[in-house]
C-alpha cells in the first residue's frame, strides 16, 4: 500500500507526464494547421516542394532571367495546385457534356510544376493562362476560373470548325493578344504537343512540348518589345 506522501509524489508525476503530452499534441495541431501555403488556396499558394525540386532545372533558369530581364513589363498571376487543376477537370467533365476527356495525369508535369510556382504570367499581349484577380483567395474560385476559360476555348474551337473528338482532349494553355491561343493536344495522335490556332481556326504545331513551348513564348516576348521599340 502508498502511503499519502507517495500517493501524491505518483500523482505529481502522471500530471506531468499528461500536460507533457498534450502540450506535444498542441503543437503538432499547431504546425499542421499551418501547412503548406499551397493547402490555403490563397495568393501565395507556391509549393515549397515543387519549387525544390524544380530548381536548378532549365526551365527555372529560363523562367527566372526572364522575370530579371522583364520585370516592369510582366506581371505574376496566381499559383495553381494540382487540387485546383483537379476542381477545373472536374467542372468541365462533369458539367458540359463530352465536352472535355483531359485529366490531370495527362497534363505535362513541367507544365504543372510551373502553375505551381509561378501561376500564369501576362503582359504586352502576351499570357499563360490563368487567374490574376488577387481576390481570388480560395480553390474553388481559381478552378472556377480555369474551368470557365477551358469551356470557352473549346466552344471557340467548335464554332471555328474543330473537330468535336479532338477537342475533347484539348487544353489551352496560351495566348497571344487576339491573334493566337496555343493548347496542349493530349491525344493518342497529338502526343502532347503544342498547337497555335488562329482567329478564323486554322491550327499548327507549335512546339513538341512544354518546355519548348516556353522558350518560344518568351523570346516572341522578347522580340515584340524589340519590334514596339523600333516602331516609335
Amino acid at each position: 500500500m502508498l502511503n499519502k506522501k507517495n500517493l501524491y509524489l505518483l500523482l505529481h508525476v502522471l500530471f506531468l507526464v499528461q500536460l507533457g503530452c498534450s502540450s506535444r499534441y498542441i503543437s503538432q495541431m499547431s504546425d499542421s494547421s499551418k501547412g503548406d501555403d499551397s493547402t490555403t488556396g490563397g495568393a501565395s499558394s507556391t509549393s515549397t516542394g515543387y519549387e525544390d525540386q524544380y530548381k536548378n532545372t532549365e526551365i527555372y533558369d529560363m523562367v527566372e532571367k526572364f522575370f530579371d530581364d522583364e520585370k516592369q513589363k510582366i506581371k505574376k498571376g496566381l499559383c495553381i495546385n494540382r487540387q485546383v487543376i483537379e476542381l477545373a477537370i472536374a467542372q468541365i467533365s462533369g458539367e458540359d457534356e463530352g465536352i472535355n476527356i483531359v485529366d490531370i495525369e495527362s497534363l505535362p508535369k513541367d507544365y504543372i510544376q510551373f502553375l505551381s510556382i509561378y501561376g500564369c504570367i501576362y503582359g504586352q499581349g502576351h499570357a499563360i493562362s490563368g487567374p490574376t484577380d488577387q481576390s481570388m483567395t480560395d480553390y474553388s474560385q481559381k478552378a472556377n476560373y480555369i474551368a470557365s476559360i477551358q469551356r470557352s476555348f473549346k466552344e471557340i474551337c467548335i464554332d471555328l470548325g474543330q473537330d468535336k473528338e479532338r477537342i475533347k482532349s484539348y487544353w489551352l494553355i496560351a495566348e497571344l493578344s487576339d491573334i493566337e491561343q496555343y493548347y496542349i493536344d493530349l491525344s493518342d495522335k497529338g502526343r502532347g504537343r503544342i498547337y497555335s490556332i488562329n482567329r478564323i481556326g486554322n491550327s499548327k504545331i507549335f512546339a513538341k512540348n512544354f518546355q519548348e513551348f516556353l522558350k518560344k513564348f518568351l523570346d516572341s516576348f522578347k522580340e515584340y518589345e524589340e519590334s514596339t521599340s523600333d516602331e516609335n
